[in-house]
């Protein structure tokens, strides 16, 4: 309910309210399920999910700006989350550093 208040007054203070006739026609549209009933049902829904065969650590760190925009486009088009896209990229170059330097053995 807050949410929708919050959302409301900021529509509001931005100048992106909705006039009457277009809050008519949302409103009918929900009514009908026409917009769910029309999209496909293959796609899905909410975020792609994550492989879950690794373990995972937060990490901070620093990057170019077109690094980050190049790897959200791609995020964007293969349908999956920006951090298995960094975590190929990574498992990538390890392989590629490992086959030059030779195999890494943590403890």
């Amino acid at each position: 309910m807050a949410k929708k208040n919050l959302a409301s007054l900021m529509n509001g203070i931005m100048g992106t309210e909705n006039s009457p006739q277009e809050e008519n026609k949302s409103e009918i549209g929900h009514k009908n399920n026409s917009f769910e009933e029309s999209q496909p049902a293959s796609k899905g829904r909410g975020r792609p999910k994550t492989q879950k065969s690794w373990k995972v650590k937060l990490a901070t760190f620093v990057t170019d700006v077109d690094q980050m925009k190049k790897i959200k486009y791609i995020s964007l088009v293969d349908d999956k989350m920006q951090k298995d896209i960094l975590h190929e990229a990574l498992e990538s170059y390890i392989e590629s550093w490992e086959a030059s330097h030779g195999k890494i053995n943590l403890p």
